[in-house]
């Protein structure tokens, strides 16, 4: 009876002090209404072994508009391994266009800026409204 021993895919490496990066992208969705606000949010994460400060930056640029909206917020104190929703200023009232929202970490002693970054594409369209007649006099 033999047996086998397989080892794969093993990685060593030592973790950065400095390190924060885009967990994800949350608001706005994919789709948002022509003229009706839109709340701005995204999650960080300190993927380093030290609590950071640091700032965040949102860029919402249109195929056709160019860019729309730039602010940046304040991230005061994220522990290590810890994610924070971050808002922002509402998108205000957005035209029809095609968005490329840029989300981007601003730490200037980052280790790691492979994961400082992340975009995602938000369209604007007009709301499209369906009657129905279901032929019945109302009342």
């Amino acid at each position: 009876n033999t047996e086998y021993w397989w080892i794969d895919d093993v990685s060593v490496f030592n973790m950065p002090n400095a390190d924060v990066g885009i967990y994800s992208l949350d608001f706005p969705s994919s789709s948002i209404i022509e003229n009706c606000d839109a709340p701005v949010q995204v999650t960080v994460k300190n993927y380093g072994l030290a609590a950071q400060a640091f700032d965040v930056n949102v860029t919402i640029t249109g195929n056709v508009l160019g860019e729309v909206y730039n602010n940046t917020v304040n991230v005061a104190n994220l522990d290590p391994d810890v994610t924070q929703a971050v808002s922002f200023p509402d998108f205000v009232e957005p035209q029809i266009d095609e968005y490329v929202i840029d989300a981007t970490t601003l730490l200037p002693t980052d280790e790691n800026v492979s994961n400082d970054a992340m975009s995602a594409t938000v369209y604007v369209d007009t709301v499209i409204e369906h009657r129905w007649d279901d032929g019945e006099a109302d009342g």
